[in-house]
């Protein structure tokens, strides 16, 4: 049983290093070609198209540096500034339901006053900043797949947030928000959404999975009421089945991180987030480019 035991993990020990140095080599022959691709065409600002994006300094994921061409902030100062820079002083955005509040608030890790009468089925969430001025214009173009290079911008910046959480080891993968096929057609292949997550999944170096899918064709969520958004999403998202048309056991036990581009009332990623959890899925935790701030 011994000799067993030892003659399989003789075994394990090479095919884990070839497994790393395939891993190490694909990523540093991606950090050449990006280089390469700059210096024939330097980088430019992803929302004005001017020169000067800024570049954040590497971060770390694990025990590991992640290089600064996949963190990189991909916005000229300007629009970094328009972008993202729009909450005012001593204000943050609650970890549950996104909404703004009193950084100065004794009880940041509880839910907010906005929050704490609403259920949501996913766990946290992160949020670039408020939908409204540069940010919602940076959303809507995103959407557009002429603007693929704004929604994976944003992607990055969405994954540099999220940094912390898959180094405590919190994320296990990565999957958006689906899009019924019609409305990626009407936009011409993949959605913005999609493009996002993409983009995330590989600035944190977790999996992109596609686990959802949708039934039907809902109606635009901005055009309803807040009870018609729950209705209009009830029931609309399904696991993508396996060839016996079960879900996959491989969901059970995951930490899942969704992606979408906007947080309003929190309908759809609510259900998106039960599906999920119904599969077996440990925690979802949400990542927008916006939170969506009604005014009163």
């Amino acid at each position: 049983m011994d000799e067993t035991h030892s003659t399989a993990g003789n075994r394990a020990g090479p095919t884990r290093a070839l497994a790393d140095s395939a891993s190490v080599l694909k990523r540093n022959v991606r950090e050449l070609w990006r280089a390469s691709v700059d210096i024939l065409m330097p980088p430019s600002c992803a929302l004005c198209g001017g020169p000067d994006p800024q570049t954040t300094a590497p971060s770390s994921i694990g025990n590991r540096v992640v290089p600064a061409a996949l963190v990189a902030a991909d916005f000229c100062p300007g629009c970094d500034l328009a972008l993202f820079g729009a909450l005012p002083g001593g204000v943050v955005l609650c970890g549950r339901c996104g909404m703004p509040r009193p950084s100065s608030d004794p009880s940041l890790d509880l839910p907010c006053r906005a929050c704490q009468s609403t259920r949501y089925d996913f766990d946290h969430v992160y949020a670039l900043g408020i939908y409204h001025d540069a940010l919602r214009e940076a959303v809507i173009a995103a959407k557009r797949s002429k603007h693929a290079e704004l929604a994976v911008a944003l992607g990055r910046r969405i994954g540099q947030q999220c940094l912390p959480a898959t180094t405590a080891g919190h994320l296990d993968c990565v999957v958006g928000t689906p899009s019924h096929w019609f409305r990626r057609w009407k936009r011409g292949g993949l959605s913005g959404v999609e493009r996002i997550t993409r983009a995330v999944a590989q600035s944190i170096d977790r999996p992109y999975r596609p686990l959802l899918r949708t039934v039907r064709l809902t109606r635009k969520q901005g055009m309803l009421s807040d009870e018609e958004r729950k209705e209009n999403v009830r029931g609309a998202f399904a696991i993508h089945a396996n060839l016996f048309s079960r879900p996959s056991p491989k969901i059970t036990g995951l930490r899942i991180l969704l992606v979408d581009d906007v947080l309003t009332t929190g309908s759809t990623a609510s259900e998106a987030a039960r599906v999920l959890k119904d599969a077996g899925a440990a925690s979802v935790w949400l990542a927008v480019v916006a939170r969506a701030v009604r005014s009163t």
